[in-house]
């Protein structure tokens, strides 16, 4: 059989332990294996509940992070987010040795939207009313509305191109919503989508709805923070999110 004295196998920290085996097949005894991931972004999707808390919920990645014996090399540098939207999850996820290279502290942020002083990164706090839908996902219409009126901002005020636009959401009933509102509007080269569709993606700016409003103040996905942290990473140079606080 072919085998290969290299193997590279990308997205580890979202693939489950008999997926990342799979090319270890083509392995001769000599060959260099390379995982390339971040456990600190999506982990690997599993619809059983006791295979993912038997362990399968678990990536090789991850574990063998866990257990050491196996040096591991972070790429420090990050070229994407402008510098005021890359601090916070380096300081919560990253230990702070996420930093950004010279050219992403030189990039303009978006003009033209109230930021903060000299952030690039914004909270608007709104207190919405959060519905659950027949498929169990939960959607929120204050927030939902106020997102395209961000959108419409920052296409006509700001002069951002709706290509660039990326609206993102945890939750499936909520992309549901504002692809509607999207489409009412007839903005439909702004993308609308969940957090997970854009693992490994990015747009000049992204507006971030959380949708969880209520008494209970129960979070549901909002509280599995590594899907947070996609959602924050996604910007290269403006990030709005919008939430109860």
């Amino acid at each position: 059989p072919w085998t290969t004295k290299l193997i590279v196998v990308d997205e580890t920290g979202q693939a489950t332990e008999p997926i990342t085996i799979l090319p270890f097949v083509l392995a001769n005894p000599d060959t260099h294996i390379v995982l390339i991931g971040d456990h600190m972004q999506l982990a690997p999707t599993v619809h059983s509940d006791a295979a993912s808390f038997d362990g399968l919920g678990t990536s090789m990645f991850e574990r063998l992070i866990r257990v050491g014996g196996i040096g591991s090399c972070m790429l420090t540098v990050q070229y994407r987010m402008h510098e005021s939207i890359c601090s916070w999850p380096s300081r919560e996820f990253y230990e702070e040795k996420l930093v950004s290279d010279i050219s992403v502290w030189n990039r303009k942020r978006v003009e033209g939207f109230p930021w903060p002083a000299d952030s690039a990164f914004a909270f608007i706090e709104i207190q919405g009313e959060e519905q659950l839908s027949e498929t169990q996902s939960v959607s929120n219409h204050v927030e939902a509305r106020l997102a395209i009126n961000i959108v419409k901002h920052l296409l006509y005020v700001a002069r951002v191109r709706a290509a660039d636009i990326g609206v993102i959401t945890p939750y499936d009933a909520q992309t549901v919503l504002m692809k509607l509102f999207l489409e009412e509007a007839k903005l439909t080269d702004v993308e609308a989508a969940n957090i997970d569709a854009f693992q490994g993606r990015e747009k000049e700016v992204i507006v971030l709805s959380l949708v969880r409003s209520n008494r209970e103040h129960e979070l549901g996905f909002v509280d599995d923070i590594r899907r947070v942290n996609v959602g924050l990473t996604r910007a290269k140079r403006g990030l709005v999110v919008i939430g109860d606080k």
